[in-house]
């Protein structure tokens, strides 16, 4: 019969372990994310640390590039003319695979951005397919890159799975553990030979106890464990583990709220430093011309040197900006790449600023802010990381209560497999923590510290979080009202210099006039194409402070 027992618990042992099965979770109390009909994600996004944790790229070098020269003054941000720039082909990211940086000195004209050609009507008549070229890039693509590689976002996801996995760890507590352990042993000792042949029902009373004979012994044992009582402890510690994947699924949709938006920045800065080489092209080729008219005078005797000069003084100093601007242009690509997390293929880019995949609505302050209490990630992974210290506390407290366990054996003894003995042990194990040394006490005080801590960021992130709405809010009415000044700007200045232009070939206006009212028409422009661009960041912004760009990352 012990044969055919020993038989069976080899198969238990090659069969595995109990089916898993999940315990039911404790559903009040936990902060839950609002959505799509019995989504189980919790209420507002996550990030343990302030708004403004997650690092932005440095705009500081693409924003210096667009700022107005005076007539006199050289370009601000001035580079070195044996300056690391981008050939033709890769100055608009328009066509092809791009060229790798050269230096070279200051053209003495400026290359046109490539365009596709267009096809032959020969061939279109002949009915011939053209390749189509490739549709531009647009923010929406960008986003979806984001997928792919981004290493913010691998992380967060890897925490959220960290935090699943240990309250899937924290419900197993509640079910027994079986295991099975095979035991080998020798010995021709007088205890251990004694109790050998004792445990195998093999026992010889005739035999010289002082100097018994080596004896075999296989020990085969399936034991049983199971904690029948723990005080709470477990309840709690399922409790904090309920509350810690909550937090971390919100922390994921803090992190993906804050790099949609930095894409989104990212874009629109190389939106910006592409309209800026067209801009300080175009300034180039109107320099060019004047220059032109004013050597034709120079040469006919209308002229002095000087005015020849100040042409083309600003001129170099409009070249020297032009090259910049395309190296400008290169780093925006490089800063949408890092925050992408892969290379991106250099591709058109629209014509025009395109319209945002979020809604141009823009709420009132105070709902703007209201919005933002209701969806941030930050407060709610704040709150169920104190509803998981609140618990932890309850869980070091309840170590001073009385434990319970019950443990089974069930013993099958073999020195030959052929003959052997079977045996079993089933009890009840009672524990109570009577002292400590304190080291119960002072868990349970580092566990409420911890809750007061949680309380006091859950406050500095509710002012943080109504600070960069408020910032978001005025940023974007600057950003507006600077649009429409950049605007009537532009008007001005053209009107001005179309004037001055028709007095400077009736010999009636000066060659410093003319060029004044050249930088005076780009510097307009550079504003103006500079404030559409932050009209389009900051409404982005707004966005993101308001919580609600998470959406977009949605699976």
């Amino acid at each position: 019969m012990s044969w055919g027992l020993r038989s069976i618990l080899l198969v238990v042992l090659l069969l595995g372990v109990l089916p898993a099965c999940r315990w039911p979770g404790r559903g009040a109390g936990l902060v839950r994310r609002s959505g799509a009909p019995g989504s189980s994600v919790p209420t507002s996004p996550a990030q343990l640390a302030s708004p403004a944790d997650t690092a932005a790229p440095d705009w500081a070098g693409v924003a210096a590039t667009v700022q107005p020269a005076s007539a006199t003054e050289a370009v601000p941000n001035r580079m070195p003319v044996q300056l690391a720039v981008p050939t033709p082909a890769a100055d608009a990211r328009t066509g092809g695979a791009s060229s790798a940086p050269q230096a070279m000195p200051v053209p003495e004209t400026s290359p046109e951005i490539p365009v596709p050609p267009a096809a032959p009507p020969a061939a279109a008549a002949a009915g011939t397919v053209e390749a189509v070229p490739p549709a531009p890039f647009t923010l929406e693509e960008a986003i979806g890159l984001l997928f792919d590689a981004n290493p913010d976002l691998a992380s967060a996801t890897a925490q959220m799975a960290a935090a699943d996995a240990a309250l899937a760890r924290a419900r197993s507590e509640f079910y027994p553990r079986l295991g099975i352990s095979e035991q080998y042993g020798l010995s021709n000792s007088p205890v251990t030979s004694f109790m050998f042949q004792l445990n195998q029902a093999q026992l010889d009373p005739t035999q010289d106890f002082n100097a018994p004979p080596t004896v075999d012994d296989f020990h085969t044992q399936l034991r049983l464990q199971h904690q029948v009582y723990a005080g709470q402890r477990r309840i709690h510690q399922l409790h904090a583990a309920e509350a810690n994947s909550a937090a971390a699924t919100m922390q994921l949709a803090a992190v993906q709220n804050q790099l949609v938006f930095r894409v989104a920045e990212a874009y629109y800065r190389l939106l910006q430093a592409r309209n800026l080489i067209r801009l300080r092209r175009e300034a180039t080729r109107r320099l060019e011309e004047h220059l032109k008219i004013v050597r034709t005078r120079f040469d006919n005797g209308t002229a002095v040197p000087s005015d020849v000069l100040t042409v083309e003084v600003r001129l170099a100093e409009e070249r020297e900006a032009l090259i910049t601007a395309r190296n400008q242009f290169e780093l925006a690509w490089c800063v949408l790449e890092n925050v992408i997390g892969q290379p991106v293929a250099r591709r058109t880019l629209p014509e025009r600023l395109p319209p945002a995949p979020w809604t141009r609505h823009v709420d009132a302050l105070e709902l703007a802010i209201d919005a933002a209490q209701a969806n941030r990630a930050e407060i709610g992974a704040l709150a169920s990381r104190r509803a998981a210290a609140e618990e932890s506390a309850l869980v070091a407290r309840s170590r001073k209560g009385l434990d319970v366990g019950l443990v089974a054996d069930y013993n099958v003894y073999t020195g030959d497999f052929v003959t052997g003995n079977d045996s079993f042990f089933v009890g009840v194990l009672f524990q109570l923590n009577l002292f400590d040394g304190g080291r119960t006490r002072w868990d349970v005080a580092r566990a409420e510290a911890r809750v007061r801590e949680l309380r006091a960021r859950e406050r500095r992130v509710m002012l943080d979080i109504e600070l960069d709405v408020r910032r978001a809010y005025l940023q974007l009415k600057d950003a507006e009202e600077r649009v429409k000044v950049a605007g009537r700007a532009i008007e001005q200045a053209e009107q001005s210099l179309r004037e001055i232009e028709t007095r400077y070939r009736g010999e009636v206006a000066g060659v410093t006039e003319l060029v004044d009212a050249q930088v005076a028409l780009s510097n307009a422009q550079v504003r103006h194409a500079t404030a559409e661009i932050e009209v389009a960041v900051a409404r982005a912004r707004l966005e993101r402070a308001a919580g609600r760009l998470d959406a977009l990352l949605a699976p």
